[in-house]
């Protein structure tokens, strides 16, 4: 990053609730309609997740979607799952900060985990099937973790505030063949743990203790505290 930031990370409790591309009345610099107003501060998910902008937009938060580009790096040998995700989760952030240096910036990651092994996106229909045949009957840990940058103010320098939120996920023991109608039909290829609760895919789920929205993949009431402490009023 060009200025140096100031890291901080919390983690915070659970609970609540984009088409956005440009949502509307959106653009860089967007006023707040009255003349002579300041304008709005501008907030920009870095994520092309369309689920996590569905949460965000549920928020009543307008924003503009750009996702960040950068490549997921893989995870160090030694270092522990919730390091590994905040790492991916800053580092998209801070890529999208990097073109967007007078904005609020929201970066998020999700993994999915059994002992921990982080199981990555399956990318096809065989490595989906099998991540499932692997989960089936048996209780594994979602991980998401959030990254807020916000843009320097009065001489100060960016603030780089971050946090996760974990839920405990147990899939129902379910046949071959039932897995495989199951990726058929939902294609969660690139889901953390191959599977989704949105659009039917929670049927697969036999128990859930956390914030859902943890699990799809934005932490909202996270989001929320972080985007506060950062100053974001949008």
């Amino acid at each position: 990053m060009s200025k140096k930031s100031t890291p901080e990370t919390a983690v915070l409790p659970r609970r609540r609730k984009l088409p956005v591309n440009d949502g509307p009345g959106q653009a860089p610099g967007r006023t707040g309609g009255a003349a002579g107003k300041r304008p709005e501060p501008v907030l920009i998910l870095a994520s092309a997740s369309p689920a996590r902008a569905q949460l965000l937009s549920a928020c009543g938060h307008v924003f503009i979607q750009r996702p960040a580009g950068a490549p997921e790096p893989r995870r160090r040998g030694g270092r522990g799952v919730r390091a590994h995700v905040l790492g991916l989760a800053r580092r998209k952030a801070e890529a999208a900060a990097e073109l967007h240096p007078e904005a609020f910036v929201l970066g998020a990651d999700t993994v999915a985990h059994i002992g921990g092994r982080i199981l990555g996106k399956a990318g096809h229909a065989a490595g989906a099937l099998e991540t499932l045949s692997r989960l089936a009957g048996r209780t594994h840990c979602v991980c998401t973790a959030v990254c807020v940058i916000a843009p320097p103010r009065r001489g100060r320098k960016r603030r780089v505030l971050s946090g996760i939120d974990e839920a405990s996920v147990t899939l129902r023991r379910l046949s071959r063949a039932e897995l495989r109608t199951y990726v058929r039909a939902l294609k969660p290829f690139n889901c953390a743990g191959a599977y989704a609760l949105q659009g039917g895919g929670a049927a697969i789920i036999r128990r859930l203790r956390g914030d859902p929205s943890t699990v799809v993949g934005l932490p909202v009431e996270l989001a929320e505290r972080l985007l506060r402490r950062a100053g974001y009023r949008g």
